[in-house]
């Protein structure tokens, strides 16, 4: 019952800086996308540094993967999901996994070779998401794009590959938790809880700072990113996978 009466609230009308009201539809989406767009990066990706390469055990070109992978990627997901702009429904892909597994698997291994990932993937439905503070105000909401999730079955085949390839050089710190499998926020909070614990048992005392970067995943260029990525020894078919992935054409 939990999953069909579960839902987003509509979104309030919305007040711009000078106190006048956004009531309609279309004005809020103008209001939220101009808002939105302006927070990403516009800095020259033309003068970028020079990253130094890391010493690596081996470089990651390319990946392997069988259709029993994909298998089970597609009987993993959520059926209750909505479907995204190709209007492929992920409860026709988990119904039918055993039906399409093969022919997805064909043409994920055909798009990462050829390094082209297909136009119809890169669209999304961006969905305006309240952190806090004012509903009123757009600057308290946060993006999210929602695209294909016959995309996002191929980036879950992909993600698996690249973060055995930083744990196994040592890239990935201990202290991360974020996007770490078996790692969470409740696992940050008990090991940093621990760790203040003791110090206080053993009569010490504790200064905290918190940070927060202000859109930090929107502040930083895409040429940044693929130029970060080879230099932690990631090249070949997977990097211009990515690289097309980024671009919009």
């Amino acid at each position: 019952m939990n999953s069909k009466l579960k839902g987003r609230g509509a979104i309030p009308d919305l007040r711009t800086g000078d106190g006048s009201t956004i009531n309609t539809n279309l004005d809020k989406a103008n209001s939220f996308n101009e808002f939105f767009s302006s927070v990403f990066t516009k800095k020259d990706a033309t003068a970028l540094p020079t990253v130094p390469n890391k010493r690596v055990k081996q470089l990651l070109t390319d990946i392997s993967f069988t259709s029993e992978d994909v298998l089970k990627f597609l009987q993993g997901l959520k059926p209750d999901k909505s479907p995204r702009p190709d209007m492929i429904h992920p409860r026709v892909l988990e119904e039918c996994a055993n039906e399409l597994a093969y022919p997805l698997f064909l043409l994920f291994r055909k798009s990462l070779d050829v390094g082209n990932v297909p136009r119809d993937w890169k669209d999304g439905n961006v969905t305006p998401i309240y952190k806090k503070g004012s509903r009123t105000s757009v600057d308290n909401y946060r993006p999210v794009s929602l695209t294909s999730v016959v995309c996002k079955v191929m980036e879950r085949l992909l993600r698996k590959p690249l973060l055995e390839h930083m744990f196994d050089n040592d890239f990935i710190s201990d202290c991360q938790h974020g996007f770490i499998p078996g790692r969470s926020c409740t696992t940050q909070l008990l090991e940093v809880m621990d760790k203040w614990t003791n110090i206080l048992d053993n009569g010490g005392t504790l200064d905290v700072i918190y940070l927060d970067l202000a859109k930090a995943f929107d502040s930083v260029t895409h040429r940044r990113l693929l130029l970060k990525l080879q230099s932690y020894g990631i090249n070949g078919t997977y990097l211009n996978w990515i690289s097309n992935f980024f671009t919009w054409t």
